[in-house]
This record gives structure tokens, sequence and C-alpha cells, in this order.
């Protein structure tokens, strides 16, 4: 690690992103102590990546800049490596799970028996919770599907106070 991960300025910058990472207990581990191990190897990647790109004689805008497009460049790569990793999975059903395989069942059944269009719909990955009776196995499942509710039902105060809600929203 290079001497720019101790720099406060860097490390205020990084600060800033700890409420943005998914354990941010250990990218602040990292911030303070950038030369520790403390077993993620993305946060300490990001403190890493940060610090080689840092410029001690910039301003914060522009080492924010530069660290973001750094950041910017390392997910476009990873991008990359994942789509080349994906791309060597044959195309079969071989590696989806038995679960997988029955939450798709379940979508195509919503879609071909309960949906129609303009009132129930159901998206490509909708959301599937099988329903398991532990003595009998999987028994059914909820999808997740889109009803649709006119205008109509809506009580009369309801749509009194979304037309007033809609005309506070206009500029005019």
């Amino acid at each position: 690690m290079n001497e720019n991960a101790k720099n406060p300025a860097l490390k205020a910058i990084l600060t800033k992103a700890v409420p943005a990472y998914s354990f941010t207990g250990v990218l602040a581990d990292y911030i303070e102590d950038p030369a520790g191990e403390h077993g993620d190897t993305l946060a300490e990647f990001v403190v890493r990546e940060a610090s080689d790109v840092f410029d001690p004689d910039a301003d914060d805008e522009a080492n924010s800049l530069e660290i973001a497009r750094a950041l910017d460049m390392a997910v476009k790569q990873l991008e990359a490596v994942k789509e080349a990793i994906q791309s060597a999975v044959p195309p079969s059903n071989e590696l989806t799970s038995p679960e997988t395989a029955l939450e798709d069942a379940f979508r195509k059944a919503a879609e071909e028996r309960h949906a129609h269009d303009g009132d129930l719909e159901f998206d490509g990955g909708a959301t599937v919770s099988l329903s398991e009776n532990t003595s009998k196995g999987y028994q059914g499942a909820y999808v997740q599907g889109w009803k649709y509710i006119p205008m109509s039902d809506l009580s009369d105060a309801q749509r009194k106070r979304f037309k007033e809600l809609l005309a506070s929203d206009d500029p005019s």
C-alpha cells in the first residue's frame, strides 16, 4: 500500500463512501488501517485503487472525480470478466437448480393460466415464493403479478386527494 493511503484528505473522501458499502465497518477498517487484514478484498481494493490515483496536490473535487473514474473503469473490467466467465457456461438446464426450475414452471403457469392483458400480468422475472408443506413437499407458490386497478375503484375522497396532489405538482 502506498503512502497516499494514510493521507487525511483521502481518508475523508473515502469515509463518505462508508454508508454506501454493504459491510460499512469493514470499509472503515481498511480506511483506518489500509495494510491490515480485515477479510474483505473488495473493500481493500477500493482503498488501494483510491490511494493509487489520489494526488495530494489536487483538491478534493479533482481527487473524488479521479477516484470515481478509476472505480468506474474497474467496474467495466469486472463486468467484462463476469461476461467472459458466464459465456463459458454451457446453455443447458444441467446448471439450473430444482428450485429455480420449479419457480420457472410456476411463472409459466401463472402467465398461461391466470394472466389477462390489462388486468393481471406477470413479468418474466417475477418473484416466486414456493409454498412448502414439510411432510408433502412443495404444494404451490405465490407468484408476484400486476393487478390493474382503475381510477373508478378509488373512493371519491381518494380521487379528490389524488387530483389535489397532481395539481400541487403542476408548476404553472
